[in-house]
């Protein structure tokens, strides 16, 4: 992974939940009307796109000096819109200038998102563990994390499709 790629899928760790919050929504207002019919009733990584991409098209003063790149822009506001779906769509008036890596930085954010699902900071480390046909993330805790282990085996399926490997996700016990 380029240094490049480390620091936007840091970046959209950092923000990819905002638009969880009721300000966020506040500010956004209606929906955009982009959003797919089907998104359900939790739809805010569309919310967390939106807020993102309004704050990069009105930066603050730190941001006016050295803006994001073209890439580095879509790359950061796409992984945020894909983190939650497995079926990535683009956006009409938003370029996505390089999908194959997005696809798998947004990949590893959501299975990052699945780890940490709880919020109890039980995961110690990861492993991963390369093969010609698929690899195997080995998940090192501190506790039981087993309903965060299989969130995210469900979830490893855009990463799967962007390497195009299959993916396993195991939690290693320690003796």
């Amino acid at each position: 992974m380029s240094a490049s790629d480390r620091r936007t899928l840091f970046a959209a760790g950092m923000v990819h939940d905002i638009g969880a919050s009721a300000r966020a929504r506040a500010e956004i207002g209606l929906l955009p009307p982009w959003l797919p019919a089907d998104s359900g009733p939790d739809v805010h990584e569309a919310i967390s796109f939106q807020a993102l991409r309004c704050w990069l098209d009105n930066p603050p003063p730190p941001l006016l000096s050295n803006p994001l790149s073209s890439p580095d822009r879509s790359t950061l506001l796409y992984c945020v819109l894909w983190h939650t779906d497995s079926k990535p769509y683009e956006i009409p008036d938003e370029p996505l200038v390089n999908p194959e890596s997005t696809m798998k930085l947004a990949g590893i954010l959501r299975i990052a998102e699945a780890l940490d699902m709880r919020l109890r900071g039980l995961v110690a480390g990861i492993r991963v563990v390369p093969s010609a046909t698929w690899i195997r993330i080995l998940v090192r805790s501190i506790g039981t994390v087993l309903d965060e282990v299989a969130t995210a085996r469900e979830r490893s399926d855009l990463l799967g499709r962007a390497l195009g490997l299959r993916v396993f996700v195991q939690q290693v016990v320690e003796q």
